[in-house]
C-alpha cells in the first residue's frame, strides 16, 4: 500500500511538470489571469467589470462638455453686448431724458442737452489717465478728470458731466481759462451708469469734506454737490478749442476670455472621456 501511494504521488509530479510551458509559466488555476497560452494577453479579470462608480465618472467629461457649451452661450451674448454698446456709441444722440430711471436704462447712450456749467464747484477725480479709445486700454500721461455741475436748460434740473482729462500741471482752473465755457451750452455726451462700492480695495477712500475724489460714488457725489444722480461723459466733439478738458473718456471695461474658456472645458471633456474609454474599453467590447 505504502509503494502504491508513492507510484501515484511520482505520477502525479510527471502529469504537472508536463503542464509547464516552454517560457516557464506554469498553468495555475483561478488566479485571476487568463490562459498562458496568450502570455500577452495577461489581464486582469477585474479589467472586465463594469460597476456603478464607472458609469458614475462619466458626470466629469459630461459636466465639463456642458461648461464648454454654456461658454459657447456666453461669448455669443458678450459679443452681442459689446456690438450693442458700439453701436449706442456711434449712433445719432437723442435727447437726455428728463426721469432719472429713463437715464438709466441707457448706459453708453449717445445724448445731447443744452445748460450752463457751474465751474466753481467743479471737482477732479484723481488720479486718471488720458484713454484713447472706447474699448482701449492704452493710456498716457497722469492727470484728473474734470467733473463739473450742469444746470439743464430745458428743465433747470442739476445734473452732473465728466468734462473729459486734464494733465497735473493743469488742475488749477486759472490755467485753463479758456476752457471754462461760460453761458448756454449744447453738450454731446454719453451716459454713464457707474457700478456702486470701490472698483477694488486698492483705490483710495474719497475724502468729501477734503474735497478729495479717487472713484466715481454718484450718490455721494450729486449729494454733495446738490444735484440729480445723473452723470454724462462728453465726447471727444465736445472738447473746448484750448484742448483741456480733453473730452472722449469714456471707457467699457467688458472682458471677453470666453474662448479661453471654451477650449479648457473641452479640452477637459475630451481627454477625460478618452482616459475612461482606455481604461474601460475591454469591459465594453466583452459586454
Amino acid at each position: 500500500m505504502k509503494h502504491f501511494a508513492r507510484a501515484i504521488s511520482n505520477g502525479f509530479r510527471v502529469r504537472c511538470s508536463s503542464l509547464r510551458q516552454p517560457n516557464g509559466i506554469s498553468f495555475r488555476a483561478n488566479r485571476g489571469y487568463a490562459s498562458p497560452a496568450y502570455p500577452g494577453h495577461m489581464t486582469r479579470a477585474s479589467d472586465h467589470e463594469m460597476s456603478l462608480g464607472s458609469w458614475m465618472l462619466l458626470a466629469v467629461p459630461a459636466a465639463s462638455f456642458g461648461l464648454g457649451v454654456w461658454q459657447v452661450q456666453r461669448k455669443e451674448w458678450k459679443e452681442n453686448l459689446i456690438a450693442s454698446m458700439s453701436a449706442r456709441l456711434k449712433a445719432e444722440p437723442i435727447l437726455l431724458p428728463n426721469d432719472v430711471a429713463d437715464v438709466r436704462t441707457l448706459s453708453y447712450q449717445r445724448v445731447f442737452v443744452t445748460g450752463v456749467f457751474e465751474h466753481e464747484n467743479e471737482v477732479l477725480l484723481t488720479p486718471r489717465t488720458k484713454m484713447r479709445e472706447a474699448f482701449d486700454g492704452n493710456a498716457s500721461d497722469p492727470g484728473s478728470q474734470v467733473i463739473t455741475p450742469f444746470i439743464r436748460k430745458d428743465t433747470g434740473e442739476r445734473i452732473l458731466v465728466n468734462r473729459g482729462w486734464i494733465p497735473d500741471e493743469y488742475k488749477d482752473p486759472a490755467s485753463r481759462q479758456e476752457g471754462q465755457l461760460e453761458g448756454d451750452i449744447t453738450l454731446t455726451a454719453i451716459v454713464h451708469n457707474p457700478a456702486s462700492g470701490k472698483p477694488n480695495t486698492f483705490v483710495p477712500d474719497n475724502n468729501p469734506e477734503l474735497n478729495r475724489w479717487h472713484w466715481l460714488d454718484l450718490p455721494e457725489l450729486a449729494k454733495k454737490l446738490d444735484t440729480c444722480e445723473v452723470i454724462v461723459e462728453v465726447t471727444a466733439e465736445s472738447t473746448p478749442k484750448s484742448g483741456y478738458p480733453y473730452g472722449g473718456q469714456t471707457q467699457i471695461n467688458i472682458r471677453n476670455e470666453h474662448m479661453q474658456y471654451i477650449f479648457t472645458w473641452f479640452t477637459l471633456s475630451g481627454a477625460t472621456l478618452a482616459m475612461w474609454f482606455v481604461r474601460f474599453r475591454r469591459a465594453l467590447f466583452k459586454r
